[in-house]
């Protein structure tokens, strides 16, 4: 049985939040936009805590970076101590 069908939502069109960083995820879609080229770049994910991959290519290379998620719900409520 595969682990990741367990964890799957019930409803796959509800909101997705994730938490992504954002150093990272800022360089790369700003070297997407100040390329010469066309650069079309495609997002994919799942939900927090699943890898999301950003794509990229051109008829020189083909960019894929796969970034580390989390899931927001475990992430404490700062307005709790």
């Amino acid at each position: 049985i595969n682990d990741d069908h367990q964890e799957m939502p019930d409803n796959i069109n509800q909101e997705v939040t994730i938490v992504i960083p954002v150093k990272e995820t800022k360089a790369i879609l700003q070297f997407c936009s100040s390329a010469d080229d066309d650069l079309r770049t495609t997002l994919l994910f799942h939900w927090g805590g699943k890898p999301m991959i950003i794509e990229t290519q051109t008829a020189q290379f083909h960019a894929e970076i796969i970034l580390a998620t989390l899931d927001h719900k475990l992430l404490r409520d700062p307005t709790t101590r």
